[in-house]
């Protein structure tokens, strides 16, 4: 639901909180830890059959099973991301041994990522699944394509562009994702993912861990390299073209189907449970509401629009972190204030006080424009300094798999 406030309004709110404090402090765009039921307490949405996501203190269990219709549990992030922002995406979630099957000679995902809640579909395999930014894990041993073992890795499906889907799906096809000498993913093993997107490279890095450390899911990279590009077995890379597009707005468990190849059936059942979820953005300038690198009176327009709501993100106006829009937001925006200065030098400058709108003339302006200023839509990238892999860009396969998705 999208709340329209009047310029007063605001400035009621403004008003209200003149005199709270505030702790600065950084949001992400989503944490799920399952402490209540997600779905219940309508933290996520269903598509499809709930039945297969059940709830238990601390947990969320998916069930996979590819020849069922596809369901998602779609959670809102509260903005677009595309391919100009940098964000992290990370899961704790353990794959159950009990019921668990990868047939033989075929392929099919354990999905969870990020994805698009108009532009995305719900065929991987039937050509409708744009907009997917994810983790996607095949436990079986496939002949096609020519894989002969289990593979992991990350994987996008950029925008529609009227050109083929195949075309338009990019994964680490090849050593760099297959578990030839590593093996399948454990199961009864509590198994940490990070799924990194530096859009300053263009790169999608996907890091495994458990309990115990680093897990070994990369020893022999693409073209034989130990680790692949980074040297770190526990990594594994896909490098995207400079043109690539997509654009997500949810987190989602998607239980896609998948057809068997030349039969019927299942081609891979599991039970997996989450643990925990989460999505970041980079460290942004607090008060920083749209992204655009700047603390102005469009963030406050956005705090104002929500202000005493519940269930907020930073998108929203919750800059503490709390999932509320109050006076304690406010202080953040005010303490940052300083619409001249863009992300590249106002991240390591705060304002002087005299920078920071007194009441007074917060009031004017809003009286007289709402403070209805242009929001800006595009965010700059964020870069990793001291990040090379020798000067070499490792391969994207991207084509169609004989009429498969990736």
């Amino acid at each position: 639901m999208k709340y329209h406030r009047t310029a007063a309004a605001r400035v009621v709110a403004l008003l209200v909180v003149m005199s709270c404090a505030a702790t600065v402090g950084a949001a992400p765009l989503v944490v799920e830890t399952f402490d209540v039921d997600p779905i219940a307490s309508g933290r996520a949405q269903v598509v499809g059959s709930a039945s297969r996501f059940t709830s238990q203190p601390g947990g969320l269990t998916a069930h996979y099973d590819t020849a069922l219709a596809t369901s998602e549990l779609l959670w809102p992030l509260g903005r677009t991301l595309d391919q100009n922002t940098s964000f992290t995406i990370e899961a704790a979630f353990t794959i159950r041994s009990a019921n668990f099957f990868a047939k033989v000679n075929d392929f099919a995902q354990i999905s969870l990522g990020l994805l698009n809640s108009k532009t995305t579909g719900t065929s991987r395999t039937g050509g409708n699944a744009y907009d997917f930014v994810g983790l996607d894990y095949f436990p079986s041993s496939a002949t096609v394509p020519s894989w002969n073992v289990p593979a992991l890795g990350p994987v996008v499906i950029q925008s529609h562009n009227g050109t083929s889907y195949f075309g338009r799906i990019a994964f680490p096809f090849g050593a760099e994702s297959g578990l030839k000498h590593e093996g399948p993913l454990p199961l009864e093993t509590q198994l940490f993912a990070q799924l990194s997107y530096d859009a300053s490279l263009r790169t999608l890095t996907l890091a495994m861990s458990t309990a115990n450390g680093p897990l070994d899911v990369n020893s022999t990279g693409d073209l034989g390299d130990f680790g692949g590009y980074d040297g770190d077995i526990s990594t594994i890379e896909l490098d995207l073209p400079l043109d690539v597009s997509f654009a997500v707005d949810r987190l989602a468990l998607p239980l896609w189907n998948v057809p068997a190849v030349g039969g019927s059936g299942s081609v891979v059942i599991a039970d997996v449970l989450f643990d925990s979820l989460r999505v970041d953005l980079p460290a942004l300038i607090p008060g920083d509401a749209n992204g655009d690198g700047r603390v102005d009176g469009a963030d406050y327009t956005i705090w104002a629009d929500h202000f005493l709501l519940t269930n907020q993100s930073i998108a929203t106006g919750d800059f503490t972190g709390d999932g509320r829009v109050d006076g304690a937001d406010y202080t953040v925006w005010a303490d940052h204030y300083n619409p001249g200065k863009a992300l590249a030098t106002a991240a390591s400058e705060l304002p002087s006080a005299s920078s920071v709108p007194e009441p007074s003339a917060l009031w004017l302006a809003a009286l007289g424009a709402g403070l209805a200023l242009p929001l800006a839509t595009r965010r700059i990238p964020h870069s990793r300094p001291g990040k090379t892999r020798g000067g070499r860009r490792q391969r994207s396969t991207r084509g169609p798999l004989g009429g498969r998705s990736a």
